[in-house]
């Protein structure tokens, strides 16, 4: 995730945020500043290698704010194997993967995305594969670590 792209997200999800204060939509302002909490906290560690599990809790925090501050709707399942949870990635390599096909895909998909990203062991590497709905061929393939 570029340093572009991290702070484009982040404040146009606090002007999300603003905006349903102002409309005195408490709940869910309040909602979207404990995820964007997550996400911002995740985004300053400074290491660039991280657990798989961190990174995909950091993912469920950027797709919980997709789902607030976006018209569309999004669902996305992780399915890592028990030995890929505790092996270490790139710090953003599976937000990079989701926020790519997310990007590429926001104008087709008036209906919204439901995605998986299964992360499997493939020889020394973790690989992420994401599907669409009802797809049984992986969108994207990248290895991560």
């Amino acid at each position: 995730m570029t340093e572009q792209r991290k702070n484009e997200f982040l404040s146009l999800s606090l002007a999300h945020a603003g905006e349903l204060a102002y409309a005195e939509e408490a709940a869910g302002s309040y909602e979207l500043l404990g995820h964007l909490n997550r996400f911002f906290r995740y985004v300053t560690h400074q290491a660039d290698r991280v657990i798989l599990k961190d990174e995909i809790r950091a993912c469920q925090a950027y797709v919980s704010i997709q789902q607030i501050s976006s018209p569309f709707s999004l669902t996305v399942d992780f399915e890592p194997t028990d030995e890929t949870e505790e092996a270490l990635v790139s710090r953003f390599a599976v937000i990079d993967v989701l926020d790519e096909y997310i990007e590429s895909s926001s104008g087709m998909q008036p209906a919204g995305l439901a995605l998986t990203l299964r992360l499997r062991r493939e020889g020394p590497t973790v690989q992420c594969e994401l599907y669409a709905q009802g797809k049984a061929t992986p969108e994207t393939v990248r290895a991560l670590a």
